[in-house]
Formats: C-alpha cells, structure tokens, sequence
C-alpha cells in the first residue's frame, strides 16, 4: 500500500491528467511534450460501461492495475519496486486465479525469484541465476497429486541488453522445452519466433509514441486477452513462463504503436488508430472487432 499512498501524494502536486477525446483537444494544446511523459491511464469500450486503468510512480513505472466488468468480477495488479527502481514484487489478481512473484537483487544483479500461482492447483516456483544470461527453476506443483519439475533457462542479449534468445531444457528429462527469438528494429519488438512450435510472428508498427506505457508483457486483464489492448497477441500470456522471472520484460516498450502482426506469413491481427495533437492514439479499433476502444493518458513532469 506504500506504493498507493506514494502515487497519491504525487498525483496531487505532480500529475495532470489529459483527455484523449478526440474532440476536447484544448488541454493537449497545453501541454509541452518537452516537460511531460505521458502514459495511458485508462482504456474504455465504446458502447459498455468498462474501464480499466493504470497507475505508475513518478518514475512512470507501473503500480496498479484495475478491471470491473458489468458482472462485478474484479481483475487487478500491484506492482512494488525498491529503492533502485527494481521490480522486487508483483501480485495479480483474476477471475479465477492468483499470482504473486517476488525479486530479489544484490550488488545492482539479480540473483533470484519466487512466483506463486494458484487456480484448481498450486504453483510455486523458485529461480536461482547465474548471472544475467542463464537461470534454474525448480517448481512444485500440487492439486490433483503433488510433482516436481526442474529446468535450465539459457539467455542471449544483443548490445543494448534486450533479450534475443530464451531455450528451456527440462532437467529431469533431459528435453528442450522451449526456443524462442527475439529480433528488435527501431525500438519495437518485429519478431517473436516460437521454434519449439515453429510459429513465427512478425510485427509492423506505426511511426507515432506507443500508448503501452504498462507492463504489456504481464498484463493478465480481460482487455488483453479479448481486445488484445496489450497491442501484442494475446498468445503472448501463454509465454508467462518466460516473462514471470524476467522482470525486464515488464518494463519493454515499444516506442511505436502496433498495425499489423503475421503468424507464419498470414495476417493475424490489425489495429487501426486515431491521435491526437501530440501524435498519442486516441481510439483505436481492432482487426474486424466492431467494437472501438478509447484511450485516455496522464501527464508526469520529467
């Protein structure tokens, strides 16, 4: 909750808040770009009384996470950091499931990392690293019987740290898990190549400031695995097993918007988008969805 109070404290002498209708642009004209980040706040469905919304520190990191649908059904985050600014413990919450994962650092590494999950069984597992380019993981799982399962993760980065390359090798087994590429251009993620399933994802961006300004990698809302308002694939929550333990993951972001992704060369997903003055999306409407979701940013002082 110190996260919380923090935020609101900030939020009163620090933030303003900037609507992103399309057709009240006068506070975007008011705003210097120069002074502000800007980061999304809240995403809303045309025509259903749904928001969801993000809260960061004045870092612009993410702290909350929170859904409500029509039903009363709740899904939310919080995400806390240390005095660094290192992601030393995540917790969400999901119609039918919870997740906590815990970090731990010394000397500016990571050096470990805890994650918790419970639905109708129970997972926890624990991560040992060796450094920054390869990791164990040993985990316990129980419900319908009790087994465990211990694995070998191997990392490759490029020059600017972002992971390239990510090979799970089941221990016990001796088996290959999972294989998967990475290819970065211009600051946004172009490739996801899933070998182990051979699926290759290719994705085409804009040249406008992307308005995933959370954790796009860890956001387990209903909005993305419907709408895909991560503006990724919602196939990438089936890839938690590799961004759990890589709180990198939960800070990437794309500097532009996402318009187009193939699997395996066919067309997979679209976005189309309206902005505002400021070059942010406004609206966007995805794929054949009839439906049009409206964004809506806050301002943090640099």
């Amino acid at each position: 909750m110190k996260n919380s109070i923090n935020l609101l404290l900030f939020a009163v002498s620090m933030l303003v808040f900037i609507s992103c209708n399309k057709d009240d642009e006068s506070n975007e004209e008011t705003i210097n770009p120069e002074e502000y980040n800007f980061y999304l706040s809240e995403v809303s469905r045309e025509g259903i009384e749904e928001v969801q919304t993000y809260a960061y520190n004045s870092l612009g990191q993410q702290t909350e996470m929170y859904y409500e649908d029509q039903n009363g059904d709740v899904i939310y985050s919080e995400h806390d950091y240390d005095n660094k600014g290192n992601l030393d413990y995540e917790f969400y919450q999901g119609y039918k499931f919870f997740q906590s994962n815990e970090f731990f650092y010394e000397n500016g590494m990571m050096t470990g990392a805890k994650t918790s999950y419970q639905t109708d069984t129970s997972d926890l597992c624990v991560y040992e690293y060796n450094g920054k380019d390869s990791y164990v993981m040993n985990c316990n799982t129980s419900g319908a019987g009790t087994y465990y399962s211990n694995y070998e993760i191997e990392l490759d980065r490029d020059t600017e740290g972002n992971i390239i390359y990510y090979k799970m090798i089941d221990t016990d087994n001796n088996k290959l898990v999972r294989e998967v590429i990475f290819n970065y251009e211009n600051g946004n993620l172009v490739v996801v190549h899933d070998q182990t399933n051979d699926e290759l994802y290719e994705f085409i961006y804009d040249d406008q400031p992307n308005f995933i300004t959370y954790s796009a990698f860890r956001d387990y809302s209903i909005l993305s695995t419907t709408a895909n308002i991560t503006g990724m694939s919602s196939y990438l929550i089936d890839f938690k097993d590799i961004f759990t333990p890589l709180p990198e993951f939960s800070s990437w972001r794309n500097t532009n918007n996402p318009v187009s992704v193939t699997l395996n060369g066919e067309i997979f997903q679209t976005w189309s988008y309206e902005y505002n003055n400021l070059g942010y999306p406004t609206e966007y409407e995805l794929g054949d969805d009839a439906a049009t979701y409206e964004l809506v940013y806050q301002a943090i002082k640099k």
